[in-house]
C-alpha cells in the first residue's frame, strides 16, 4: 500500500510514519513538509491513503490540497488532521474525507489504515 503523509511538525510526522509502519510494515509511505512538494509527486492511482495536516506551508492549505487532489481524481482515502475544531460534517462529505484530531488516536489510524488496505484491488 502506498500512503502519503503531510505534515510539516518533524516530530509529528515521524510519530505518524512509524505507526504508520506498525501498523503496515510493508506500506510505501511518501511525506512531504509543504502542500507545494505533493503535487508534482503524487501518484494518484497507486495511492490508498493520504493524511494532510490542515495548516501546512505552501499555497495551499490542507483543505485546498484535499480540493485539488479530488479534482484531479484521487479516489482514494483521504483524511484531514488538525488539533483545530473540526469543520462541518457537509464540509468534510463535500470533500469525502476522514477527519483525524490531534493528537492523533492509534485506533482511529488504525481504522484508516484498514479501509485503505481493504479497497485495494487485488494484486
Amino acid at each position: 500500500m502506498r500512503i502519503i503523509c503531510v505534515e510539516d511538525d518533524n516530530g509529528l510526522r515521524n510519530v505518524i510514519v512509524d505507526t504508520l509502519h506498525f501498523l503496515d510494515p510493508d506500506a510505501n509511505i511518501d511525506v512531504f513538509a509543504n502542500s507545494d512538494d505533493v503535487l508534482p509527486a503524487v501518484r494518484l492511482s497507486e495511492t490508498s491513503l493520504v493524511l494532510l495536516d490542515v495548516r501546512i506551508p505552501g499555497a495551499m492549505n490542507g483543505y485546498g490540497l484535499a480540493q485539488r487532489l479530488r479534482e484531479s481524481g484521487y479516489a482514494g482515502i483521504l483524511a484531514l488532521m488538525s488539533a483545530f475544531p473540526r469543520p462541518p460534517e457537509s464540509f468534510l462529505d463535500q470533500l469525502n474525507c476522514e477527519w483525524l484530531a490531534k493528537p492523533i488516536d492509534v485506533d482511529t489510524l488504525d481504522g484508516l489504515v484498514g479501509k485503505a488496505l481493504s479497497s485495494q484491488p487485488p494484486a
